[in-house]
């Protein structure tokens, strides 16, 4: 019990100075899977790299050689 009653308080210490507004604030939150500039996959099509420009800030392609990283029709999966 005492463990548990010594673990609040030192969050409660962690988190002294930050008033509930900055907390709740969505502009301090920080995502580890979004906005990193990172494609999961390569895009496949014209289109979709096109698309992933209009959604992140991220330069658009320029090279019109593909580099074989693009998949033009998807693999069939028999699972």
């Amino acid at each position: 019990m005492k463990q548990k009653a010594k673990k609040a308080q030192q969050q409660d210490k962690d988190l002294l100075g930050y008033t509930d507004d900055y907390l709740n604030d969505v502009d301090n939150v920080v995502s580890t899977q979004e906005c990193t500039g990172l494609i999961m996959a390569p895009p496949v099509s014209e289109a979709e790299a096109e698309s992933f420009t209009d959604i992140y800030t991220i330069p658009k392609p320029e090279n019109k050689i593909p580099n074989g990283l693009q998949k033009e029709k998807k693999e069939d999966h028999d699972f």
